[in-house]
């Protein structure tokens, strides 16, 4: 949309299924990204004075609850249904849209950046601090049952505030 005026610029449609869109569209220089699970993938467009132009399409990220981020060229992020804690957290060349690397080995679930590292909470209460690297994941620690006693599926992302970090799970506030 045109800031002053209002008027709209440019569409870019995106269908989604039942799954809906719950992610925030990523804008990285001239590129926007956009993903959803539910088969539908990630789109990237280029912003164009003419409009966007679609670069690439991917089916190796579907992001479901997670808001995948931009790191050195690459696109890091959950792919799957974390209901289930069942998908990847994926790797994904930015210029090209081509899979780098993927891995199920942090669940499926939601993530922050923090200070050059993600912050991921898998939707069975497990927190990892991840390094991004285009060469393949890289664990700097992990929190196994940070959130005790995860029934169901824990969806909230992790915040970080004065150097305090805030988990919740349903009515409960777990701050460390």
């Amino acid at each position: 949309f045109d800031p002053l005026a209002g008027a709209r610029l440019w569409e870019l449609p995106f269908k989604t299924a039942n799954a809906g869109n719950l992610t925030t569209p990523v804008v990285s220089g001239e590129l926007v990204l956009v993903s959803a699970a539910a088969g539908r993938g990630t789109v990237a467009a280029e912003i164009t004075p003419e409009g966007p132009r679609v670069k690439w399409k991917s089916q190796a990220l579907q992001a479901h609850h997670n808001d995948p981020h931009v790191f050195g060229g690459h696109l890091y992020g959950y792919s799957g249904f974390s209901k289930q804690n069942g998908g990847d957290f994926v790797c994904l060349e930015l210029a090209s849209g081509r899979l780098a690397w993927k891995t199920n080995a942090i669940g499926c679930g939601s993530s922050i950046r923090v200070d050059g590292q993600l912050v991921c909470l898998d939707s069975k209460g497990n927190l990892f601090l991840v390094k991004p690297e285009p060469a393949g994941l890289k664990l700097s620690t992990a929190f196994r049952g940070a959130i005790p006693k995860v029934k169901e599926h824990s969806w909230t992302k992790p915040v970080v505030s004065d150097g305090l970090l805030y988990l919740r799970y349903r009515q409960r506030l777990l701050c460390y």
